[in-house]
């Protein structure tokens, strides 16, 4: 069982417009405007992130160090770009106020429900320079980052076979959200499961799903929620207990009759000859 209001490492981020592809990444502090030249950074390898334009979304790898440490710290990540203007992003970002933009859709989203909440106070500054150019912040330990892929949870290295929202008082599954098991791409990594709301057509509700309900979770106020993610995971099983009262055992698998497994009398174990 996992609770929705504790968003796990492994952070993808999402944006529009399309970045460039120079990449640099300093440590976190607080503070409510970045000023990078003040700050140690590191240019990110290639091998730390992957861009997809299909998706519009930079994925990081765990060595970029990009999500949030152990101790609760967000690391801040900005990125620069070759050709484009800062002008030409910030008209690309919009507004808050204007749905028909990038920042104005995430506002609208997150206010839907009777929600009156203004993200523009729990927000950042989005631009800055660096080494004499401007640079687009991504995340920032200073507030709320609108291009964070927030619909992700990390459940460890289980193998998990199917996952579901459900109510944690009722044990019945959401009507409203659902989530996915995400394919590993390596024996090692752990499982992902991505949340999403069933009926939202919006962006913004694919970045954070809970948004119109509870957009507490994303913005750092508590919310009274009781919903969880619920996993269903197989393990191998090398047998049963029965009790030492049984007169004569026969074992089964799939309608064919194990005639090497093993009744130990004194503990009750039953031990199938095949897992």
């Amino acid at each position: 069982m996992f609770p929705l209001d504790v968003i796990l490492p492994h952070l993808r981020l999402a944006c529009r417009p399309r970045l460039g592809r120079k990449f640099h990444k300093f440590p976190s502090k607080k503070s409510p405007r970045h000023r990078a030249g003040k700050r140690k950074f590191r240019k990110l390898n290639t091998d730390e992130y992957i861009i997809s334009v299909h998706e519009q979304t930079i994925t990081f790898s765990d060595s970029a160090k990009a999500s949030r440490t152990d101790s609760g710290e967000l690391p801040a990540v900005l990125v620069t770009f070759r050709t484009k203007k800062q002008s030409e992003i910030k008209n690309a970002l919009g507004n808050w106020s204007d749905a028909g933009t990038f920042l104005g859709e995430v506002q609208s989203f997150f206010g839907q429900n009777g929600h009156s909440v203004d993200i523009k106070r729990y927000a950042y500054d989005f631009f800055t320079e660096i080494s004499s150019e401007f640079a687009l912040v991504l995340q920032s330990p200073a507030g709320f980052s609108p291009f964070a892929v927030c619909s992700l949870y990390d459940v460890g290295a289980t193998d998990i076979v199917n996952a579901a929202v459900i109510s944690e008082s009722t044990k019945t599954e959401s009507a409203v959200y659902l989530a996915a098991v995400i394919d590993k791409e390596g024996g090692d990594e752990n499982s992902l499961i991505e949340l999403y709301a069933d009926a939202s057509s919006s962006a913004a509700s694919s970045r954070f799903p809970l948004a119109d309900r509870f957009p507490g979770f994303y913005l750092g106020f508590p919310e009274d929620c009781d919903l969880i993610i619920q996993t269903t995971s197989y393990t191998e099983t090398v047998g049963y207990e029965i009790g030492t009262k049984a007169a004569d055992v026969s074992v089964y698998i799939n309608d064919i009759a194990d005639t090497n497994a093993r009744y130990n009398r004194d503990s009750g174990y039953v031990t199938p000859s095949v897992a």
